[in-house]
């Protein structure tokens, strides 16, 4: 069975964005689940590790043939690559927008690049050229330097937000094929 796994950002307000992935993407998958991160409750920092446990958990309760595909937004990619390395999750590809990679070598990765370099899942990422919260330019060369299977597309934009999903459908139906 195909199924979607949707990680959305850090804030609380990205459960919008997690359900606006989830109706665009519904005609495509079997099963889509939307990761409600236990911090938007406790009002604290993102735990890493208990939400990679419930990915897990998630996975776990499949079926032996499922094909999971992974949607993520900011900490929603660093949280998929983490996972990824700790075989949480196998997914077949992944699809993220804006990712902070320049955040999450400080506060994810403590300089260790392998969640990055020996991710070899094929990926599609969106990048706004001017996003405010995750360096377009180290994303970009990070991802040249280490990444494998990387498509990158640069978008024009000021903002964090990843939206207007109408707007990647032609390359996301590309590379959902």
């Amino acid at each position: 069975m195909k199924k979607l796994l949707i990680l959305p950002g850090n804030s609380k307000l990205n459960e919008i964005w997690g359900e606006a992935c989830a109706r665009f993407f519904h005609k495509d998958f079997a099963y889509i689940y939307l990761m409600r991160y236990e911090h938007w409750i406790t009002e604290g920092p993102i735990n890493i590790p208990l939400e990679i446990e419930k990915i897990a958990n998630t996975v776990k309760d499949g079926e032996a043939d499922d094909e999971w595909y992974v949607c993520a937004k900011s900490i929603g990619s660093i949280v998929t690559l983490l996972a990824t390395k700790e075989k949480a999750i196998e997914p077949k590809k992944c699809i993220f927008f804006g990712m902070p990679l320049d955040i999450a070598d400080e506060e994810a990765f403590n300089d260790d690049w392998s969640p990055l370099s020996d991710f070899s899942v094929p990926m599609l990422v969106f990048h706004n050229d001017e996003d405010p919260v995750a360096s377009n330019e180290f994303t970009k060369t990070k991802l040249e330097e280490m990444g494998q299977n990387v498509k990158f597309i640069q978008l024009s934009g000021t903002d964090h937000t990843y939206r207007d999903f109408s707007s990647y459908q032609m390359e996301i139906d590309k590379f959902l094929k």
